[in-house]
């Protein structure tokens, strides 16, 4: 995914000795260094998983317990 960004952009445009390759090298470089969202909405989901989970395996347990005792 190649980010464009305005300040590399003008940069640029100022600078000849920058090519097209390298301005999206450094913009996706600029891209990496952003912070990082996408975690919490990882750990977020992982925890709606886990519960989930623990709330089916209650289920399943109570089901046993009801049906075969």
């Amino acid at each position: 995914m190649i980010v464009r960004s305005p300040r590399i952009e003008k940069q640029a445009a100022k600078e000849p000795r920058f090519a097209s390759t390298e301005t999206s090298m450094i913009a996706e470089h600029a891209a990496a260094h952003r912070p990082e969202q996408p975690k919490l909405i990882d750990r977020k989901l992982r925890n709606r998983l886990i519960l989930a989970n623990a709330i089916a395996w209650i289920a399943i347990f109570v089901a046993v317990r009801l049906i075969f005792f």
